[in-house]
């Protein structure tokens, strides 16, 4: 099944189901910083994010002028639960057809690509 399908099934589109996994391993990203982790636009984070408000998985406290903290609640967290262990099944599903050996050697690129956004987030933050 498509992933698309299987984040459909908890009533996600594939970004909340990216939304709801960033919240719940990465906090206290800003709106932007997450728009350029997904790879997505400001606006579809943004959009996303009200969605996931109104659907009661996460909720935005005002910390500033135009700055706001969004936190999963306790449904945002066992949706992330969720969508976690389906994500943990699309990877077997992969393994199954290409082997662990290059599975391994996928997720290793991937977390190398992940810790060069995330210092790229922090050298930026250090910038301004």
């Amino acid at each position: 099944m498509q992933w698309s399908q299987k984040v459909a099934e908890l009533n996600l589109s594939t970004v909340e189901a990216a939304l709801i996994r960033n919240l719940a391993s990465m906090p206290k990203m800003t709106a932007r910083a997450r728009a350029r982790y997904l790879a997505t636009d400001p606006m579809a984070v943004h959009r996303s994010l009200e969605s996931l408000v109104e659907k009661g998985l996460c909720e935005k406290r005002e910390t500033s002028n135009r700055r706001y903290d969004v936190t999963l609640t306790e449904e945002g967290e066992r949706i992330a639960d969720k969508v976690f262990a389906m994500s943990h099944e699309v990877w077997n599903e992969i393994e199954s057809v290409i082997g662990r050996d290059r599975v391994e050697s996928l997720k290793a690129n991937l977390l190398a690509v992940d810790q060069f956004l995330e210092n790229s987030n922090h050298l930026e933050h250090s910038v301004n």
